[in-house]
């Protein structure tokens, strides 16, 4: 695979997620927007990289989403890839749930990705060539307690990466999520448990997290050209998390 001329959008871009994916494209050859509401960790990581900058966003801003995509072009000419991967999660029962924690997940998890993919993809008709990846989770096709905003919001992505899938790909657009499940990071593992994370394990058939570097490999092979007749799927990347059942806890 060849990034070479291209430039990819990143939100969320400083975490582990966003932050393993930037890296393995710039390791290909493209250009990379690290997009961050944590300036001092975009700017980091940007410097890091061949080519790269940091734009501070917030993803629930159809004003900054467009400003990210201006900033992209003007730097770079371009905008080729963009991954929506920001996003926040809370972990309350759903007899406990405010409406503005509701709102607020669902502003950043999935009206944000449609307003960042909206802008992007104005951009990539122009052109006649993009790719769109949205982060799913495996909260939007398992039910897991405790999740209510955070799967409305994700299942919401799934639909809507079939909705523009359909809508973009006679424009040479396509447009596809991936779906992690369990992976180890710093966050998971400041909120797990020793015990919990065993738990965890147990309904994983590969006994073990994924990596974000795994991740960011299937994020990868969805941005490259050779991947051009994926179109309007999730990808769940969770070693056999999705096909083991249903997990309440």
């Amino acid at each position: 695979m060849d990034f070479t001329g291209q430039t990819a959008i990143i939100t969320g871009g400083a975490g582990a997620l966003g932050s393993a994916t930037a890296k393995q494209l710039a390791s290909l050859g493209a250009n990379i927007v690290v997009a961050d509401r944590n300036m001092d960790a975009a700017k980091a990581l940007a410097d890091e990289l061949p080519a790269a900058i940091a734009f501070e966003i917030d993803t629930s801003s159809p004003e900054q989403n467009q400003a990210c995509v201006d900033a992209a072009i003007k730097e770079f000419g371009s905008v080729d890839i963009f991954l929506a991967n920001a996003g926040i999660a809370i972990n309350t029962p759903v007899l406990d749930i405010t409406p503005d924690q509701w709102q607020q997940v669902l502003d950043i998890n999935l009206s944000g990705v449609f307003y960042g993919c909206q802008a992007a993809a104005k951009v990539m008709a122009e052109k006649g060539y993009g790719r769109l990846i949205m982060m799913s989770s495996v909260n939007g096709l398992k039910g897991i307690n405790g999740r209510a905003p955070y799967a409305a919001a994700k299942g919401g992505l799934d639909a809507l990466t079939r909705l523009m899938a359909v809508e973009l790909g006679p424009k040479g657009i396509t447009v596809n999520a991936v779906a992690p499940g369990p992976v180890d990071t710093e966050i998971a593992r400041a909120m797990q448990t020793a015990e919990i994370r065993q738990q965890w394990m147990e309904h994983i058939p590969a006994h073990r997290y994924g990596t974000p570097e795994e991740i960011a490999a299937a994020v990868t092979f969805l941005a490259s050209k050779e991947a051009g007749f994926i179109n309007g799927v999730t990808i769940p990347v969770d070693g056999g998390f999705v096909g083991a059942g249903i997990v309440m806890e």
